[in-house]
């Protein structure tokens, strides 16, 4: 019993002993397009949509806001059946599309 109580001492010492502040978290409010969109495109869209490219080009950001402000990008990501579904070869998970519709959602700056 007593190995109990010290052990629990300890955990509590050492969670005492951290340094409050030293970890940020991360602020899920702000996107920015370099830092989150764009690796998204790279590794679902621009195989497909790169320069060039006879469907949509999503290499740029100049490129992506134009499909952003038709809802097209949007469209696409929700499955609307006005836009066909993509990627067309799977389908991005919800963490992943909501970054990007946060991205939108936040005026889709160029950042």
């Amino acid at each position: 019993m007593k190995k109990k109580y010290i052990a629990v001492l300890g955990c509590f010492v050492a969670l005492l002993s951290c340094e409050k502040g030293s970890i940020k978290p991360i602020d899920p409010t702000v996107v920015s397009y370099h830092k989150d969109i764009e690796p998204i495109i790279e590794a679902h869209c621009i195989q497909c949509h790169s320069i060039g490219s006879s469907s949509v080009e999503l290499y740029d950001y100049e490129h992506i806001a134009e499909i952003v402000e038709t809802g097209q990008l949007a469209g696409c990501l929700l499955g609307d059946t006005n836009f066909a579904q993509m990627p067309m070869d799977h389908v991005l998970d919800d963490s992943t599309k909501n970054v990007v519709y946060l991205w939108i959602n936040q005026g889709f700056q160029d950042n």
